[in-house]
């Protein structure tokens, strides 16, 4: 009883931390500096599991790269470390955490750390890629509207919290920075 109290206030005391995250405005050529690689991929599995110490779930993210758009070479499948999770009846929230589905398609700003990929900025590095109307986009929900407001890159802004390319030109965009 005292081991599962001591998780509760470790779980708590985490989340409580980590929910207050704010983003500050950037373009999208700073945010595209700050990621180790860029891909689009596949998401191939996703589990939850406890770390070494049974203090923290992580969720572990496997996604078969499509396209390399920076960074150097990665092997056809990676596996992406998040914290956050949940593991049977137990779970850490961590709010600006992006959601991951099996099959679901995506482009990725990634950093390396501590010997492990990482979604760079928690949820401004996923973007959905959709097909609409016969369109291929590229969508952000949790990004705030003004994080790329001084970007002259063709950006749709639809509603607070969501930004919406055509997949090409953020694709074409993200490669001149590269160059």
């Amino acid at each position: 009883m005292k081991r599962k109290f001591q998780k509760v206030l470790v779980l708590l005391a985490t989340a409580g931390v980590l929910s207050a995250t704010t983003y500050a405005p950037t373009t999208l050529r700073q945010f595209a500096a700050g990621a180790t690689n860029i891909v689009t991929a596949k998401v191939e599995q996703v589990n939850a599991a406890w770390d070494e110490s049974h203090s923290k779930i992580y969720t572990y993210i496997t996604v078969k790269i499509e396209t390399q758009i920076k960074g150097d070479n990665l092997p056809q499948l990676i596996t992406i470390r998040q914290l956050g999770g949940r593991v049977g009846e137990e779970a850490l929230v961590i709010h600006s955490a992006p959601q991951f589905q099996v099959g679901e398609k995506v482009l990725l700003f990634l950093t390396f750390h501590r010997g492990a990929y990482w979604i760079h900025s928690l949820g401004m590095g996923k973007f959905e890629i959709l097909t609409e109307e016969g369109e291929t986009v590229a969508v952000n929900r949790q990004i705030g509207a003004e994080l790329l407001k001084t970007d002259r890159s063709k950006l749709q802004v639809l509603q607070a919290g969501e930004l919406r390319f055509r997949l090409d030109d953020l694709i074409s965009r993200l490669v001149s920075f590269t160059n």
